[in-house]
């Protein structure tokens, strides 16, 4: 591992399933281990992006479908958000503790097990996202469909340029964040559109197109009146 960095990567950092394979300051590739004799049909990288809990709006902390986040040009969308310390140790107690929480859950309907479960998730991150020295961990897979059929993904080189677009538009959309949030629909869609560099957003990753067959959740439901 660079010594340089100011993020220890946890859960990535070790063990048995994950292993490092590039690393530039707060960004990171990883090759996920596989199971042997067993087919596995992802292409092999994933990557993540890291930025101190202070830079980045409170909204977003543990939950990636906050506002339009789902929407960026982020390959698939974004499929991980997790808050941590640089602190392995704490990191495993917090884990641990939320673990233990969600598995007291005894909802007989999945849909309201799954809720609660989210909120107890969501609540430790947004704890942990107060911590001093807390970063939070956005990420993308290379899970979906054709993606173990798509050459470039075997390239880390490839998939750390994927981070670094990553990176420069989550930038770009926690400045606006705010104001964003204020927008007209049509103001809110036209800015993600910039950030993105993108004339169509209906073309994005799989939790868009969810939303926008749910009706577009993501922006307000009807233009501001004059």
């Amino acid at each position: 591992m660079n010594d340089t960095t100011k993020y220890n990567f946890y859960p990535f950092c070790g063990g048995e399933r994950y292993k490092i394979v590039k690393i530039n300051d707060n960004k990171i590739v990883i090759k996920i281990k596989t199971t042997p004799n067993i087919v596995d049909y992802r292409a092999p990288y994933n990557g993540y992006v890291a930025f101190p809990c202070k830079d980045i709006p409170k909204d977003w902390l543990g939950n990636y479908s906050a506002g339009a986040l789902q929407y960026l040009d982020i390959h698939g969308g974004i499929t991980f958000c997790e808050c941590y310390l640089n602190d392995i140790q704490k990191n495993k107690e917090y884990i641990q503790k939320t673990s233990k929480e969600i598995r007291k859950v005894k909802e007989k309907d999945f849909t309201k097990r799954f809720e609660k479960q989210q909120e107890i998730r969501l609540k430790a991150n947004q704890e942990l996202g107060e911590l001093e020295n807390s970063y939070v961990v956005f990420g993308f897979d290379c899970a979906h469909v054709y993606d173990e059929e798509n050459i470039s993904l075997r390239n880390p080189d490839y998939v750390m340029k994927l981070v670094e677009r990553m990176e420069w538009q989550l930038i770009d959309y926690a400045k606006i964040y705010e104001e964003w949030k204020e927008m007209s629909r049509q103001d809110q869609i036209k800015a993600i559109e910039k950030i993105t560099n993108n004339e169509n957003i209906n073309e994005l990753g799989f939790g868009a197109m969810i939303d926008l067959l749910a009706g577009g959740k993501s922006f307000k439901e009807k233009e501001d009146k004059e």
